[in-house]
Parts: structure tokens; C-alpha cells; sequence
């Protein structure tokens, strides 16, 4: 059964900027904090390559609800959501109509069916920790590569109204009818710039805060005033114990055994019953995309993942984890009761990421030598990384 989130989502952001990966995240109706996603794979073709922002819209098909931290804690929805993309896509179209399902059930049965229309239907799927997980907005806000200029595409699947052929939206048919002002109750990232000093006789330079007086016990007061006073009396009202309960030591022993690795056991023991892992030699390019996403799928359900670098190909990662992976890396198998996750990547393994790697570490520590380490030249601490 899927895990079906619409009626809680307010709003979200999804980045697949990079090939091979899809990640972002998505906020909940009175919830704090976000559920955040980095998947291994693509979106179908009119958002791959793209950054997409998008809100929620009252739908009177759907009635809202709402999942706080506890409700998602106690369904054990992972927060940090790894796995495999399934149908990602803002193309779909469907039939909505202006009133609750309940009521166009009725007003068909009087043969008073409500017209229907076709609206444009967001489409987020994955496979994660928590198996089948599916959004399905109808008629959301929804923005286009917010960050850049220009004319913004939107390819959409055949339907009814084009006569079965794939259409592309401008910008203009993109906006239209659609009110591309987001809510302000919606927590969406602020794009914070580096400040920088222009008075600077050596050129900008990063400006920093000033450091913090050692000599202050809580320099940037984290701690209410109060708290050494409130443990003494709590702690003088408090009979000494001889330690920890049993079930409290039981859960030390457990984190314990996830940090050091003691109880680890090799991947390829995880799944009951075992996988049937065919030799890459014998899969054509298509076989080889769907046995990489399954192994994904099962991994994610462990806690496990696999990420791409944008120079492996689905062959040359299943090679490495059919060949490499499975066969030589362990992991705790209690790892899926935690909120922990083992995350393995190509750019380990990627003699083009390595590459990159040196050729831009050696870039910055000329520019760094050119300026005596004075400053930082033109290094940007918020820039892309090779991987």
C-alpha cells in the first residue's frame, strides 16, 4: 500500500539540476520541520534538468489534513527520504470539477453531473524506507527554474485537448490563470548572498562576525538564565538511581553498536529472500535500468543508499554495486529502526570526479598563494562541488 501525502502537503521545492539525482524538500500542514529527499535517478523529461518550486491549492476533490512531528514520528515517516524516483512529473492532466467527491457521487446519480475540466496534475513518486510514497497535486502554484530568467517550458503528456499530440507551454500559458503569488506562510529558503567587504584595501574580502568573548560560559545564549538553577532543585528533589533503566541501556548499546560498526553484516545478506542479481553482461540498457532501480528500492528499504555522480551511466553503476558494492560493504541490519541512513556514492569510485576534484583544489590554492592567503579569491563556499 502507498504512502499517499496530498491532503497534507502546503508546499515544496525539487531540484534535478544534476543528472542522476533528484533531491529537495516538502513541507507538511502544522509541521516544523520538512520531509527532505535525495533520490538516485531522473524526473520524466519536462522536469529533468530543472528546479521547480510549488504550492499547494485548496482542492474541494480532496479534503486537507494535516501530520505534525509526533503522527509522523509514530507512522515512522522517515524524514530524510532516500530511494529511487517513480513518476515525477508536472504534465499530467486530469478531470477536476468544484465540488467534494461525495457530492459529485450524488449529483451524478440525479444525472446533475458537475462539468469537469482538465487541469494540470503534479505528479511526485519514489520508492524510499517507507515503500511507495505518491503526491498528486491538482492545479498547484508551480514555478520554473525560479532562480533563472527567460522563457520557461513546459512539456505536458497527450490528452483529449491536444488531439494526442505533446504540447509545449510557454511562459505566458504557464502563468495563465494561475496566481504565481506564494503564500507567505510558506518557509521558502532565503537566498542569502556572501557579504563582502568592498573597503578592503586587499580587495573583497568574506566578512565574518566578530568571535565570540571566550571567557562567556554561553557566548550565544543557547541556555535560558536560569537553567544551573533549575537542575540544582530538580536534581535535589531527584533519589539517586544506580544508572540508566534497562530499556534506556538497551538503546545505548544499540547506537553504540551503529557508530562502531561491531554488528555490521555484509549487504548482500539483508534481503529475505534473496535478491536474484543477473550479471550485467547478460542485461540489455533497459533491463539494466530496471534491475539497478529494484536493488535501489530494497536497499532504501534498509536504510541504504546509492548515489550517483553525473559521469556513471545505470550500467556502470550497476556494475559497481553488483560487483564491488553488495559483495564488500556492510551495514547494521537494526539500521531501519533508526533514523540513520548508510549512503554510499560513485564519486568514490569516479576517476572523473577525482580529477575534478584536484584540478579545482589546485586552483584555489594557487589563487590562495597569488594573494599570500590573504584572502579567499574568488572561492564561493556556497558553489557546486564535483559530485
Amino acid at each position: 500500500m502507498a504512502l499517499r501525502l496530498t491532503e497534507y502537503v502546503l508546499a515544496g521545492e525539487l531540484f534535478n539540476t544534476k543528472r542522476n539525482s533528484v533531491h529537495g524538500y516538502i513541507w507538511l500542514r502544522d509541521c516544523d520541520r520538512p520531509i527532505m529527499f535525495q533520490l538516485t535517478g531522473n524526473c520524466l523529461s519536462d522536469l529533468a534538468g530543472h528546479h521547480l518550486r510549488f504550492e499547494a491549492r485548496p482542492n474541494p476533490m480532496i479534503e486537507q489534513g494535516a501530520l505534525t512531528e509526533e503522527e509522523i514520528d509514530e507512522r515512522r515517516i522517515a524524514w530524510m527520504q532516500i530511494g529511487v524516483p517513480g513518476e515525477m512529473t508536472a504534465a499530467k492532466q486530469v478531470r477536476a470539477f468544484d465540488c467534494s467527491i461525495d457530492e459529485f457521487l450524488r449529483r451524478s446519480k440525479l444525472d446533475e453531473q458537475p462539468p469537469t475540466e482538465w487541469r494540470r496534475m503534479l505528479c511526485l513518486e519514489w520508492y524510499g524506507q517507507n515503500g511507495r510514497v505518491v503526491i498528486e497535486l491538482v492545479d498547484p502554484l508551480i514555478e520554473i527554474d525560479p532562480d533563472e530568467s527567460g522563457p520557461t517550458t513546459l512539456g505536458f503528456f497527450a490528452s483529449e485537448q491536444t488531439g494526442g499530440n505533446e504540447t509545449t507551454l510557454n511562459e505566458d500559458d504557464l502563468n495563465e490563470g494561475l496566481d504565481l503569488e506564494f503564500s507567505d506562510d510558506v518557509p521558502w529558503p532565503e537566498d542569502e548572498a556572501n557579504e563582502f567587504d568592498d573597503d578592503s584595501e586587499d580587495g573583497a574580502i568574506l566578512a565574518f562576525e566578530p568571535m565570540p568573548d571566550e571567557s562567556d560560559d554561553d557566548p550565544y545564549g543557547l541556555f535560558p538564565k536560569d537553567l544551573e538553577a533549575s537542575l540544582e532543585t530538580s536534581s535535589s528533589d531527584q533519589p539517586w538511581s544506580d544508572g540508566p533503566d534497562p530499556e534506556t541501556l538497551a538503546l545505548w548499546e544499540r547506537l553504540d553498536a551503529l557508530e562502531d560498526h561491531s554488528q555490521d553484516v555484509p549487504l548482500c545478506t539483508l534481503f529475505d529472500p534473496p535478491l536474484k542479481v543477473p550479471p550485467p553482461e547478460s542485461l540489455n540498457d533497459e533491463q539494466v535500468v530496471q534491475a539497478l532501480n529494484s536493488i535501489l528500492m530494497e536497499l532504501a528499504l534498509h536504510n541504504v543508499a546509492l548515489h550517483m555522480c553525473e559521469h556513471f551511466t545505470p550500467r556502470s553503476a550497476y556494475e559497481l554495486l553488483v560487483n564491488d558494492i553488495l559483495r564488500n560493504e556492510e551495514t547494521h541490519p537494526e539500521l531501519p529502526h533508526s533514523d540513520m541512513t548508510q549512503n554510499f556514492d560513485t564519486c568514490s569510485y569516479c576517476p572523473e570526479c577525482d580529477a575534478e576534484f584536484e584540478r579545482r583544489y589546485a586552483e584555489r590554492k594557487a589563487q590562495n598563494d597569488s594573494t599570500n592567503g590573504d584572502t579567499l579569491g574568488d572561492f564561493d563556499p556556497d558553489g557546486d562541488v564535483p559530485f
